[in-house]
């Protein structure tokens, strides 16, 4: 533990032990809402034979070791009318831990550790922090002063150790359907995903939302968030069995309301958090049910906390998978493209690169490290042992040493009115002289950045933000040689007329902006982005979606190429009754390298219908509780691809996926998914195809044991047959279970236990050497708090 965070547990420990026993008498304080949960993991993926290793881990992302252990404890105290103090401490295996300690009196505050008072704003901060800061409120002004360090994860160039992949995913998937009942950090994690409720309007005063649910007080930015732009309290899925939310809230004018929800009935799959690291600028890849989404479109990203939210509640079933690069401390990060060269071994772009945290992908397979390359970490190349053609695209990512940075700043805001605000915020960053070993390596430089925002309501369905920002490097800050200045800006609103709903924005960052991605994957970046997004309910019949952006990217530097692109969106959603919910979507996304005849379009069209059998047919009703027919279908047209850096890939492919499903909640505690899925992929360049038939089944069981207990008990199948230039049969199949048991204590409220064993067994028609057999084992153990 550092000295900070040790002086910052003393602080916390002091201020409570001092006021409890004075208050302890008083009947309103003190007020603690604790949150959070302890969690013991063990993992175990074996293969064999172990050489198909690789082969059999697919997308899974390799564990560190066979036991992990999680820690997320949010202590929320009113010590007094004028005293309190907030606690937030999280710590994994997976991701950097975070530490902070908030203490207010009065209208004076004292952190330690991440300011969150800059997560709203995109072009100001370079990583979390760990820092010490000081502010105060006063009347319509607050300001607060901070001095600290990008935290972690430094590894001396003589010693270099392991770390993490700085290419991640999550995926989000509903256990009612085809998801995992024992969860991982990564995969269908409860926690990291938000149910939404509706307030139906924007006009509503910062901090004032306060949520009960079920008479429990609920800690915002840990159990719930806050968005603002569209009105609505996004509460962790974790709570997905409450019964009863209430919400109250103070409008600008004054006024105070009070909401109460039927949190089963009312609310609806919204948003999905990747917290941990700090998401680099435009690398994320979102995806509901395989169709790609647009920001700003489809969806919003605060790359500071990583919460993903959705301008459209998602359905009950679909799957949601986010990839993207992040960031963590002083190490650097580096993505290369080896495309049409020939030969063996490759010099890349840096040298001193940390060992075994690379990611060596080559016609769309992931390589295993010895088997397929060698890597030179400390001269910076890498050898294949089959020498690469110029048909061949490797993309290659990994992560080097970087300069521990300083990191002191302000931020002042003022009050313009009830319905409008003005801040202002200073960050100035300096390399670390415990680092000077390495300056000639990697440049030592320093950075200055400002911003200036506005946040305004018009009225309760208008809201507009706004921010510029402006940098400057010195890329030596040895000497004043080079400097680089430059800028950013975005403008978002959001506003309703009559039944139209219409929302927009523009964003630009220069070529030189001191932006994450520049900064921390050693590249200019330049974007230049507006779109324009309508929404028109037709009365109860249908509602009407349109969308449009325009973009302009250009990565590597001043002389490398610029990419265009355009994306047009349509979509249909009829409400025809409540049995039958029905939407589709078409979007289509174009790129153009300007300046060249290259052009990359893809065409997709989904479609969705979902029809409530139990309410369709009365006679149903007697044996089922809830019973759904669904129906999706996917069609993707891929003509060409452009890669960052303008780098063009020959494409023309097809794709297209149908799907049958079928959820049965028998009355009782018996529930069932059976699916059929369909898949078929056409590459038109090389004449081959490939079809996949997967069927699977899914069947749970629940005991109600009395007393707050419950055991869950569930068993998956499937089948996977993939026919084509590649054939293989492949066969999963699992017991999973999960035990609640109810505590009656005011700290830890739940302990649970759960465990699973998925196996897989993998035959490959044309290639006897990549069948292999898998096993994945989990048991996890839960203090719920």
């Amino acid at each position: 533990m550092t000295k900070r965070r040790l002086i910052a547990l003393i602080v916390f420990a002091l201020i409570l032990g001092i006021a409890y026993p004075s208050l302890a008498a008083q009947k309103k304080y003190p007020q603690l809402a604790i949150s959070g949960y302890k969690r013991w993991l063990y993992s175990k993926f074996d293969v064999d034979p172990t050489v198909n290793y690789y082969l059999a881990l697919g997308d899974r992302l390799p564990a560190n070791g066979p036991w992990a252990e999680e820690l997320q404890l949010y202590i929320s105290g009113q010590l007094s009318e004028n005293l309190s103090v907030n606690y937030d401490l999280n710590q994994n295996a997976f991701t950097a831990g975070r530490f902070n300690v908030d203490v207010n009196f009065h209208n004076y505050s004292l952190l330690f550790g991440h300011l969150s008072e800059l997560n709203e704003h995109e072009f100001v901060l370079q990583d979390y922090m760990s820092c010490v800061g000081i502010g105060g409120r006063w009347d319509k002004f607050k300001a607060i002063y901070f001095y600290g360090t990008y935290p972690g994860a430094y590894h001396n160039y003589s010693s270099v150790s392991l770390t993490e992949d700085y290419d991640s995913y999550r995926l989000y998937r509903n256990p009612q359907y085809n998801g995992d009942i024992v969860y991982t950090y990564y995969k269908d994690n409860p926690y990291l995903e938000f149910l939404s409720l509706d307030l139906g309007r924007v006009d509503i005063v910062e901090d004032s939302v306060v949520v009960h649910l079920d008479n429990s007080r609920l800690i915002r930015n840990a159990d719930f968030y806050v968005d603002r732009a569209y009105g609505l309290v996004l509460i962790s899925s974790a709570y997905k069995n409450a019964e009863m939310v209430k919400v109250s809230y103070v409008l600008n004018n004054g006024e105070k309301k009070e909401v109460v929800f039927d949190f089963k009935e009312d609310a609806r799959r919204r948003a999905f958090l990747s917290d941990g690291f700090r998401v680099i600028d435009g690398s994320e890849i979102v995806t509901v049910d395989g169709m790609r989404l647009v920001r700003d479109l489809d969806y919003r990203i605060n790359y500071n906390t990583g919460l993903v939210v959705m301008n459209e509640p998602l359905h009950e079933d679909s799957e949601v998978r986010i990839s993207y690069d992040y960031t963590y401390g002083a190490n650097l990060y580096a993505k290369e493209v080896i495309s049409g060269q020939v030969g063996t071994t490759f010099t890349l772009a840096h040298r001193y690169i940390l060992s075994a945290s690379e990611t060596v992908i080559k016609n769309n397979q992931i390589l295993s490290p010895d088997t397929d390359y060698t890597m030179g970490y400390t001269n910076g190349w890498i050898s294949f042992v089959t020498p690469l053609t110029s048909s061949d695209t490797v993309e290659v990512g990994y992560t080097y040493i970087g300069i521990r940075q300083e990191v002191m700043g302000a931020n002042a805001e003022y009050e313009l009115s009830k319905w409008s605000k003005i801040g202002s915020s200073v960050v100035s960053i300096t390399p670390s002289k415990k680092d000077e070993p390495i300056f000639d390596e990697t440049s030592p430089s320093s950075y200055l950045i400002w911003n200036l925002y506005n946040t305004s309501m018009l009225n309760e369905d208008t809201f507009i933000r706004s921010e510029v920002s402006l940098s400057n490097r010195n890329v030596d800050y040895r000497n004043s040689n080079t400097t680089e200045a430059d800028s950013a800006l975005e403008v978002y609103a959001r506003t309703r007329l009559g039944s139209v709903l219409l929302s927009g924005t523009y964003r630009k960052t220069g070529l030189n902006f001191a932006s994450i991605r520049k900064v921390k994957s050693g590249t200019d970046y330049k974007n230049e982005e507006g779109n324009i997004d309508i929404k028109f309910m037709v009365g109860q019949y249908f509602t009407l979606k349109s969308g449009f952006e325009s973009a302009l990217e250009q990565v590597g530097s001043a002389s490398s190429p610029e990419v265009s692109m355009q994306v047009y969106s349509i979509g249909l959603e009829p409400q025809l009754s409540d049995v039958l919910k029905m939407d589709f979507n078409i979007k289509q996304r174009k790129q153009n390298i300007v300046g060249q005849q290259l052009e990359a379009v893809q065409d997709s069209q989904q479609a969705y219908s979902s029809l409530d059998l139990d309410k369709a047919f009365p006679a149903v009703r007697n044996f089922c509780e809830d019973t759904k027919l669904i129906f999706k279908y996917l069609n993707i047209k891929d003509k060409g691809e452009i890669q960052g850096g303008g780098v063009y890939i020959n494409k023309d492919s097809r794709s297209t996926r149908s799907e049958v499903g079928c959820l049965i909640d028998f009355k009782g505690s018996l529930s069932s998914y059976i699916l059929y899925k369909n898949e078929e992929e056409r590459d038109l360049l090389t004449a081959s195809t490939a079809t996949r038939i997967i069927p699977f089944y899914r069947v749970s069981y629940q005991w109600d044991l009395g007393g707050g207990h419950n055991l869950e008990l569930c068993y998956d199948y499937s089948t996977t047959q993939q026919g084509g230039v590649t054939e293989y049969n492949k066969v999963d199949y699992g017991f999973s279970l999960v035990y609640d048991f109810q505590i009656e204590n005011p700290i830890i409220s739940k302990f649970q236990f759960g465990g699973s064993t998925k196996m897989t067994d993998y035959t490959d028609s044309n290639n006897p050497a990549n069948d292999y057999k898998a096993t994945e084992t989990s048991v996890y153990g839960s203090l719920i708090f």
